[in-house]
């Protein structure tokens, strides 16, 4: 199995945040374009690791939206392809994401009902073997990924980082945890 993770620099964070984390509190789209570091065997795990490297983003614009609300967001794919189209150029791979300003942190069973279609669009567009991840923002700044290896089967991220004057970290499960007793000496 490979191992997801992504990488943005606190410039690409606030762009992406400005983007799609809007005033009117509708969900709002956007992509990221992404280098990637493949790794056979991590020495910590021994497992495949993808790494995504942000270095675009590329907010959906408001003539490509279809209908937004607090609750979901439907835009045309003619930006996608465009999209695509970009991060072929240089190299790159996409990652589509978009907003919960709601500041629900996972996946609706609406974008897991929608983000097929669009895996298989870029499948379609650009072989079986191309993955799509994908990225919530949430309100409070809290980011939750996946990606898609096919239609039918996505994997989450392990890890997101946020790089600048300080390093935040989202992963799965973050905060579930409970401190052992002895770590109570405060």
């Amino acid at each position: 199995m490979t191992a997801y993770s992504l990488t943005l620099d606190e410039a690409h964070f606030d762009e992406l945040k400005a983007a799609i984390i809007r005033p009117d509190g509708r969900e709002h789209a956007a992509y990221l374009i992404c280098r990637t570091a493949s790794i056979g065997h991590d020495p910590w795990d021994r497992n495949r690791q993808t790494k995504l490297l942000v270095r675009e983003v590329l907010p959906v614009a408001e003539a490509d939206i279809v209908e937004s609300s607090r609750s979901h967001v439907t835009w045309h794919t003619r930006s996608l392809a465009a999209a695509l189209s970009r991060a072929e150029a240089n190299g790159g791979l996409v990652v589509i994401a978009h907003s919960h300003p709601s500041g629900h942190h996972n996946f609706s069973s609406q974008d897991d009902t929608n983000e097929p279609d669009l895996v298989q669009m870029v499948q379609n567009r650009n072989g079986t073997g191309t993955r799509l991840p994908s990225l919530i923002l949430a309100a409070d700044g809290v980011l939750t990924g996946r990606v898609w290896e096919g239609p039918k089967y996505h994997v989450p991220m392990r890890l997101i980082r946020v790089l600048g004057d300080a390093f935040r970290l989202h992963y799965p499960g973050r905060g579930d945890g409970v401190s052992r007793r002895e770590f109570h000496r405060q």
